[in-house]
């Protein structure tokens, strides 16, 4: 074989080469084209005048961003380089992209690929193609074939690229030639050498070859935080001069830009994917040459031809320095090649390579002809690099490589304080497991003896006549209703502070929860000696949608707070308004107490705070009420506020934004059930309760309501029961030895489901009163939940609900 290039001029000098260099009767000719000129029809007009010449010749080329002949590089001419091969054929293809870079790489080299294929010369046009996916699909057919070529270009302006061969010209896809033989020499290889500096990065969002994000940031403001603003800008010709290095597997890749997009993404000549770890790349001039020298030991010295496919950066970065790099290689061979936006090379993978110099030697014969060449380069300004840009270059990669050891070293830290967070995360959930474990406990050991006192005061009293004794059932009522506040409060505090609180959206009349909550302070108030009033705005929808549970436990705090702290003689004055222009909902309780001094109001919704100390001891509670409050406004994205005076009374207020029903058609309403309940009761009840003191009391309140009892005093003993008789409702206990109370529940409905019988109602009757309690108790199978110590009408209506 035998490789011959120039300049292309005109189509009589080209045919005087032609005939010089006796290529016409040569069997097999390779031509290629590289051209820094643009025109497509000029270029169509060129292959058809070198086919008229040899038309037998197989023609690829590309336009370019320079062009290649021995060791001079330009960019204004048209480089026409002609192979004859005496044992080798060619096969010639072109495919466009039609927006399937996988599919053009399958269908080209589906036609190119031979049984004695060696080579492939692949080019693809330079912005349109997904280079790396073009050779994704070159390689799912090519094996292990070498591979050379490029990415068109057109000198750094963006726009089009063109490829062509004898069948055309396109700006949207690939030309190829296989080179097939069983005795063609070849041999690829490349020059890099490009440092990486700064930081490790992270894809953080991209998608193939357009990357958005970077360490969370746009790429494009990556480039402006590491490299300046004016690199930013003048993005993508400046980026080939600051490419992104990966590494895969043994092989340093750089990606350079190709283009920028307004969302302050940018294309690259190659994919990188999310996770993918990149340093910004920077070209040492001095290494770079230093080792394209060494190059040229890798090649063998009976090469016939030699093909450069170099990256467009090397040249712009180089400049007149790029001579050294090519004369070493030109003095072993004739030399001809273009500058891409992105090298097709083959090393143990298809790899879209950029920043490179990539070569292609082939010979088809064993002893060479020696090869001569006159370096005609002027050499006076290619001097060495100043020892100053040395120096710089150098203290660039130390710093680099500082940095980067630094990076590990804080990360290895990081990951060890990590751990050493994570440990005390797990020691501190812990913890708070075992204080709800506790508070739970405690919560059910209170509740159990509790259930008990509030149960029978109540029957004591109901059949008392005696005020003087009335008077002090009541006190014992009260004061067993005030424990079981704070009970609930504790809890309440617990599951703010865990962040477990939950809340409801139900539809409601607006009006409904704070007449409720009124009433219940009517008649203290009156006792006390305070006029309590209610007004409502006419602006209030007629319904709303929150959890009306919660907003009556606010009110009901700032009532109780009203209450405790204004005298005899006073007032207190509720307040409900909406504003039409937030759509909130505004409650205030004014009262005519004693007032909060103005330095203590910044802490008046402060866990366990009340005024002062002498408060408590005064009027007594947690300091609770109000910081749960808070907490539960909070979670309503609400806001609570508080004015005062001393002696001049309170305002506590809060406004939280509601949904109005009408526009919830989602949202049904509560269905309110209307139920008699001096309706008589009939049915066979077992209750399932292991206190002695619970069993006594509700065997009275269900012997009043005239209802059979059997009693069972674990779970285990009620399926035996439940087996051998037939009751019309079970009231179920949790905490029981022997077997607890939803193990029983669940076998019960195995009992059930296995005989085919109709299921029996089963509610859960237990001081186990936390809200995910209800929820577990209800997912285990019963069907209702009354929690100790009961409300007897609730708990009447439960009964009703499930026996009428």
């Amino acid at each position: 074989m035998r490789t011959k290039s120039l300049y292309y001029s005109s189509k009589n000098s080209f045919k005087k080469f032609i005939d010089e260099n006796l290529f016409e009767n040569e069997k097999t000719v390779l031509i290629q084209i590289f051209s820094s000129v643009l025109d497509k029809d000029v270029l169509q007009k060129i292959v058809a005048d070198i086919l008229e010449i040899v038309p037998h010749a197989k023609i690829i080329g590309s336009t370019t961003d320079g062009e290649i002949l021995d060791n001079i590089v330009t960019t204004d001419k048209i480089v026409v380089s002609v192979t004859s091969f005496e044992k080798a054929t060619l096969k010639l293809a072109m495919v466009e992209n039609y927006n399937d870079s996988l599919a053009c790489g399958m269908s080209l080299a589906k036609e190119l690929v031979q049984d004695n294929t060696k080579v492939m010369f692949l080019f693809s046009d330079g912005l349109k193609t997904n280079g790396e996916i073009f050779l994704n699909g070159i390689k799912s057919v090519s094996g292990n074939i070498v591979l050379a070529g490029g990415m068109a270009g057109d000198n750094a302006v963006f726009d089009t690229t063109y490829v062509f061969s004898n069948d055309g010209i396109i700006s949207s896809g690939a030309v190829g030639i296989s080179v097939n033989s069983d005795s063609l020499y070849v041999k690829n290889t490349y020059s890099f050498n490009w440092q990486e500096i700064g930081k490790v990065l992270t894809i953080t969002k991209a998608v193939d070859n357009r990357v958005y994000e970077i360490d969370g940031i746009s790429a494009v403001d990556i480039y402006a935080k590491y490299l300046g603003e004016d690199i930013a800008l003048s993005l993508p010709a400046v980026g080939i001069e600051f490419p992104l290095i990966i590494t895969r597997g043994d092989v340093k890749i750089a990606r350079a830009v190709l283009g920028k997009e307004k969302d302050g993404s940018l294309i690259f000549a190659g994919n990188l994917s999310v996770g993918d770890k990149v340093q910004f790349g920077y070209g040492n001039s001095g290494m770079i040459l230093k080792e394209s020298a060494n190059v040229k030991n890798q090649l063998s010295s009976n090469i016939e031809s030699i093909f450069i496919y170099s990256c467009m950066a090397r040249r712009r970065f180089l400049q007149d320095a790029i001579i050294n790099e090519l004369t070493p290689l030109a003095q072993l061979a004739p030399t001809s090649g273009f500058f891409t936006y992105g090298e097709f090379f083959k090393a143990k993978e298809c790899e879209l390579l950029n920043q490179t110099m990539t070569i292609l030697a082939m010979s088809e014969n064993e002893k060479v002809n020696e090869h001569y060449f006159e370096d005609k380069t002027d050499k006076t300004d290619l001097t060495e690099t100043s020892n100053t840009y040395k120096a710089l270059s150098h203290l660039i990669q130390e710093t680099s490589k500082e940095l980067q050891e630094t990076n590990e070293n804080l990360e290895k830290i990081v990951e060890s304080k990590t751990k050493a967070l994570q440990i005390k995360i797990e020691e501190l959930e812990q913890a708070s497991k075992v204080k709800s474990e506790f508070l739970a406990g405690m919560s059910h050991e209170i509740r159990t003896p509790l259930n008990a006192i509030l149960g029978f005061v109540d029957i004591l009293k109901a059949g008392e006549r005696d005020k003087e004794r009335q008077k002090r059932f009541n006190i014992i009522k009260s004061s067993g209703v005030s424990l079981l506040t704070i009970i609930n409060d504790i809890l309440d505090f617990s599951k703010v502070e865990s962040g477990k609180m939950l809340l409801e959206k139900r539809k409601f009349a607006t009006k409904k929860p704070f007449k409720e909550v009124a009433n219940l302070f009517y008649e203290k108030a009156k006792e006390e000696g305070i006029e309590l009033k209610i007004s409502f705005s006419e602006k209030l929808p007629r319904f709303f949608v929150g959890d009306i549970v919660r907003i009556k436990q606010v009110v009901s705090n700032f009532l109780s707070n009203a209450m405790k702290f204004t005298p005899k003689g006073g007032e207190i004055f509720i307040s409900i308004n909406f504003d039409t222009f937030k759509d909130e909902l505004i409650l205030s309780v004014k009262d005519t107490g004693v007032g909060i001094n103005e330095k203590n109001l910044q802490k008046i919704f402060e866990s366990f705070t009340q005024e002062d100390s002498t408060t408590t001891r005064k009027f007594g509670g947690t300091g609770l009420g109000l910081s749960i409050s808070k907490a539960l406004i909070d979670s309503m994205n609400g806001q609570i506020s508080v004015s005062s005076a001393l002696n001049e009374g309170s305002t506590f207020s809060f406004r939280i934004p509601l949904i109005e029903a009408e526009n919830l058609d989602h949202i049904e309403d509560i269905e309110v059930v209307k139920i008699d309940l001096d309706m008589p009761l009939n049915g066979k009840v077992l209750l399932v309760e292991d206190n002695k003191t619970n069993q006594m009391l509700m065997n009275i309140v269900l012997g009043d309501l005239e209802l059979d009892i059997d009693l069972a005093e674990n779970g285990l003993e009620a399926v035996e029961m439940f087996k051998a008789n037939k009751y019309d409702i079970i009231l179920m206990d949790e905490n029981m030895p022997k077997m607890g109370g939803i193990e029983a529940t669940k076998i019960m409905l195995d009992l059930e489901k296995k005989n085919g019988v109709k299921h029996t109602p089963i509610i859960a009757l237990t001081a186990n009163a936390l809200a995910t309690d209800r929820a577990r108790f209800l997912e285990a199978g019963m069907d209702e939940f009354v929690s100790k110590p009961i409300d007897h009408e609730s708990f009447v209506m439960v009964l009703h609900s499930f026996l009428l």
